[in-house]
């Protein structure tokens, strides 16, 4: 099986989940930042072992946001079997997800440690537009599970991991 999944930065515990991830299917990791400015030490030396790693170019649109158009060419390579955005609120996930949407590309949103807000803001809305049209959302936590549900996804589209 042939998976793309689009994330962040590679952080330690993440990595591991990769690691291990890509010794049961051949995994390519979209990388939006090569890391973050808050983090320190071990969060600066890594390397990728079972799974193709890429660190993504972009343009820096606010704090450490990046928008990152080189994403673009492996959400229409059509031979993954799977695309997975784990940053699907941030510009590139933005991006990601309205080309998916537009090419008529199933994918699936994974989030760790998103929260809900009670709010029903435009913002909530256009993140809905994101989670709406995934094809399954994953999330590791009940907290996460509820932040979908605000969102607008139906609970047969939740999968908790």
């Amino acid at each position: 099986m042939k998976v793309l999944f689009l994330t962040f930065i590679p952080s330690p515990y993440r990595l591991s989940f990769f690691e291990e991830l890509g010794k049961h299917c051949e995994l390519t990791v979209l990388f939006e930042r090569s890391q973050s400015k808050y983090r320190e030490g071990n969060w600066k030396n890594y390397y990728f072992c079972n799974f193709n790693g890429k660190i993504l170019r972009g343009i820096t649109t606010r704090q450490q946001d990046k928008l990152c158009f080189g994403c673009v060419k492996y959400l229409l390579d059509r031979s993954y079997d799977i695309i997975i955005l784990s940053n699907p609120f941030s510009p590139t996930g933005f991006l990601a997800a309205s080309i998916l949407k537009t090419f008529k590309i199933p994918y699936v949103v994974e989030c760790d440690g998103a929260f809900p807000t009670g709010s029903a803001s435009w913002k909530t809305k256009l993140k809905g537009f994101v989670v709406k049209s995934a094809k399954m959302c994953m999330s590791t936590a009940k907290l996460t599970d509820n932040y979908y549900l605000e969102c607008g996804v139906s609970e047969e589209n939740l999968f908790r991991y």
